[in-house]
C-alpha cells in the first residue's frame, strides 16, 4: 500500500486554511486581543456587510463514527466516562502547549480524576514544525512504558528547549532518562521511528475529519470550534470563517462539559464583526 506524504498533507491543510477560511488556522483570540479590530468595526459599522449565505454547519459525527476518532491513542481517563475529548494536537504547536498547560489541565483536575472525561491525544504535526514527528515519536515511545502523559507533559512543559533545536532528539533522549524510562529499549524505540506510520494515521485521520489546523477537539464527536461572519486578514473579503484552537477551559471547555453532562445540546456563538465568543445551551 502506497503511503501517504503526511508533510505533503499538512501542505494543503494549510493552503486550504489560508483560501477558504482566512483565521481558522489562529487559535481563539479572547475578547482583550481583539479590542482594537472592535473599535475599528464599531467606526465602520454602516460599512460591513451582513452574512450573504447561512452559517456553515459545524462538524458532528454519529455515535458509531465518532467511537472511531478515538482510535487506538493514548488516553487519559475512565474509559467509560461518558464524555469523551479527542484532541488533534502538534507538539510543537506553541498554542498547543498552552492549551494543554491551561485547558487540558484544569479538565484532568475537576472531570477526568472523577471519571467524568476522559481525553484521547491524537497526533497531528504541520509541515512547517520540523521537531513535531520527533516528538510525538518521543511520546509514542514512552507509551511503551506506560508513560505517555509523562512525557507528553515534559515535552510541552519544556516546548523552548527543543523546538528549533538541532539536537531534539537526543534532549528527548535526556528526557526519558529524567522520567526513569529504560532508556536503551526507548532509544531503540525512537531510533528505528517504530510509530511512524501510527503519527501519520493520525494525521491523515485528521484531515478526514476537518481539523484545520492546531489544537483541534472533538467532544462527543462534536468538534468544539464555531463560525465568524468577519473580514478575513488573508482576503480582505467578509465571510464565515471557522474559529478553532486553544479555547479556554472557564468559558468553553466547562460549559460544553456540564451540557453534555446533562444532556443540554450546545453550540459555540461568534458575534458578528467582533467575534467575541459565549456558549449557548438548551
Amino acid at each position: 500500500m502506497n503511503k501517504i506524504n503526511p508533510w505533503l498533507i499538512s501542505t494543503l491543510i494549510l493552503l486550504g486554511i489560508i483560501i477558504g477560511f482566512g483565521v481558522s488556522k489562529i487559535p481563539y483570540f479572547n475578547k482583550s486581543e481583539t479590542k482594537t479590530s472592535t473599535i475599528e468595526a464599531d467606526k465602520n459599522e454602516n460599512k460591513q456587510p451582513e452574512p450573504d449565505s447561512p452559517k456553515p454547519e459545524v462538524k458532528i459525527f454519529p455515535t458509531d463514527e465518532a467511537a472511531k476518532l478515538v482510535d487506538d491513542d493514548a488516553a487519559k481517563g475512565d474509559g467509560t466516562a461518558p464524555v469523551t475529548i479527542v484532541e488533534f494536537s502538534d507538539f510543537q504547536c506553541p498554542y498547543c502547549a498552552r492549551f494543554a498547560a491551561n485547558t487540558i489541565s484544569q479538565i484532568d483536575e475537576n472531570y477526568i480524576k472523577n471519571g467524568k472525561v476522559k481525553v484521547v491525544y491524537r497526533d497531528f504535526p504541520l509541515d512547517s514544525h520540523k521537531n513535531a514527528v520527533p516528538a510525538a515519536l518521543a511520546a509514542q515511545c514512552a507509551g511503551e512504558q506506560g508513560k505517555f502523559w509523562e512525557m507528553h507533559d515534559v515535552i510541552f512543559e519544556k516546548q523552548s528547549e527543543w523546538d528549533e533545536s538541532a539536537e531534539a532528539a537526543e534532549k528527548f533522549k535526556n528526557y526519558s532518562k529524567q522520567l526513569g524510562l529504560d532508556v536503551k529499549k526507548f532509544n531503540a524505540c525512537f531510533d528505528s521511528k517504530k510509530y511512524e506510520d501510527e503519527i501519520q494515521k493520525d494525521l491523515i485521520d485528521g484531515v478526514a475529519a476537518g481539523i484545520q489546523g492546531t489544537p483541534g477537539s472533538f467532544l462527543n464527536g462534536k468538534e468544539v470550534a464555531g463560525f465568524c461572519w468577519s473580514q478575513s486578514r488573508y482576503t480582505g473579503k467578509y465571510e464565515w470563517q471557522k474559529m478553532s484552537g486553544a479555547m479556554p477551559y472557564e468559558t468553553v471547555f466547562k460549559p460544553v462539559i456540564e451540557a453534555e453532562l446533562t444532556g443540554k445540546k450546545w453550540e459555540l456563538v461568534f458575534e458578528p464583526f467582533t467575534c467575541e465568543l459565549s456558549v449557548k445551551t438548551e
